[in-house]
């Protein structure tokens, strides 16, 4: 009986959900976790924009999964939209997050963090958008 089920996921109406819109899900609620850690600290280490680069790593995974994730939405999506509607949701989501630290003890928000968190979303949001749209265009 569990087989069938296991099998069912597979194959089934929630495999897209879990295989595309899950993840992103996922770690848009760890974001918000950890923005929500009173008086979290970047590790002192001597490379001097460390908390950037966090920044910015951690906007250009939660891009690659929200372009997934709007990708794939529907069979009959356009790719253009798909990536003008992952780039406003990650704009808007960096702007939030930034917003609501300023709520959390001992956080604070910060213009450079938001300006930072977009730059790496819309990099690879860019990249990823150019890349399926000259596979799409190769296989016409």
């Amino acid at each position: 009986m569990a087989e069938m089920k296991i099998r069912h996921i597979k194959s089934g109406p929630l495999r897209p959900f879990i295989y595309y819109h899950l993840p992103m899900m996922l770690y848009a609620s760890a974001i918000i976790t950890v923005s929500s850690i009173p008086r979290l600290q970047a590790p002192e280490l001597k490379f001097i924009a460390v908390d950037k680069l966090a920044h910015f790593i951690e906007y250009a995974v939660f891009a690659f999964l929200t372009f997934r994730s709007f990708a794939n939405i529907s069979s009959n999506i356009n790719l253009t939209a798909a990536y003008v509607l992952s780039s406003i949701f990650l704009i808007i989501f960096a702007a939030l997050d930034e917003f609501y630290q300023s709520f959390i003890p001992g956080r604070y928000s910060d213009i450079g963090d938001v300006l930072v968190d977009i730059l790496g979303a819309l990099l690879v949001v860019t990249i990823f958008w150019m890349r399926r749209r000259r596979l799409k265009e190769a296989t016409k």
